[in-house]
């Protein structure tokens, strides 16, 4: 799918569109967390809440941190139309759910390709705003019980760290890059 934004859009041009309906839900309408283990999605990308064995709703920022797994993964597996086997990705695919978690933070190691090396100083933008919603919401988890509205609503954004707007900014901002993350 795509979409064509007139000459006097900010961003005019042509625009792919990736859109997976299959499992859309009215967030409204839905009770809480989902009672079923099964989680969809292709395991080496899923959002590390919903690799857990504690079931979770899905959140738009598990998503968000999908797209920043899927980046990561093509940024240091492929160079142009050539591909590069990196043992570490390779172990994304046949590893135990519990060390997937553990091997994303190895991979953050490695150098993106030569051809995507572009891309390097936005992985970087993109794994900041998660970190630093990670370690705000470990420190709120010693103020609020996990399962309070309170830590629940701040859950949704990490702290209001990843946001879309927070999201966007990222894919946006600039910085030199040398290929390592």
């Amino acid at each position: 799918m795509y979409r064509l934004n007139p000459e006097d859009h900010p961003r005019p041009g042509i625009h792919g569109v990736l859109n997976d309906f299959d499992l859309v839900s009215d967030e409204n309408k839905l009770p809480g967390p989902h009672a079923s283990m099964q989680r969809t999605g292709t395991r080496p990308f899923l959002a590390n809440d919903l690799l857990r064995d504690t079931p979770v709703r899905h959140l738009y920022r598990h998503d968000l941190e999908s797209f920043l797994h899927v980046l990561r993964w093509i940024g240091s597996r492929f160079n142009g139309p050539d591909r590069e086997d990196t043992t570490v990705l390779k172990r994304w695919l046949t590893c135990e759910k519990e060390d997937l978690i553990g091997n994303r933070i190895v991979v953050d190691q490695l150098a993106f390709t030569p051809h995507y090396r572009s891309l390097v100083s936005t992985y970087m933008a993109l794994n900041s705003i998660f970190s630093q919603g990670q370690m705000k919401m470990s420190l709120l988890a010693g103020e609020f019980a996990t399962d309070s509205d309170e830590y629940q609503a701040q859950n949704r954004t990490l702290c209001d760290s990843v946001t879309f707007e927070s999201f966007m900014a990222a894919l946006e901002g600039g910085g030199s890059s040398d290929g390592t993350v």
